[in-house]
């Protein structure tokens, strides 16, 4: 099920930028980076279907506002979002939240 629910999402993304006129590069894979698409299918198993949409949805809201300080405090020039950066952070303060707080992200307890 978060498999479907990624490629749904990729689909998507993948029609924005078709109707947006961009290419898909070496890089860039519909507007997100081969990494991040590897990070974000690797990250799977961790999570109940419920929670990875929570996680997936958070953690992009999450990455846009680290970004957006980051860029603002001008600490990276980069034009580019570190996204598999920002949501592996994300993913480091969710698994210690859920042990400090006795959540089980897999079996859906969480939500």
């Amino acid at each position: 099920m978060n498999m479907l629910f990624l490629g749904v999402n990729l689909i998507l993304l993948w029609a924005y930028m078709y109707l947006k006129g961009k290419k898909v590069t070496e890089d860039f894979f519909l507007g997100i980076a081969i990494g991040d698409i590897v990070f974000l299918v690797v990250i799977i198993p961790l999570f109940s279907f419920a929670n990875y949409a929570v996680f997936y949805i958070v953690g992009m809201c999450f990455s846009l506002i680290l970004h957006i300080i980051v860029q603002k405090r001008k600490l990276d020039e980069r034009k580019t979002v570190p996204l598999a950066g920002y949501l592996s952070f994300f993913l480091m303060i969710t698994l210690f939240l859920g042990e400090v707080l006795g959540f089980d992200f897999y079996n859906g307890y969480f939500l």
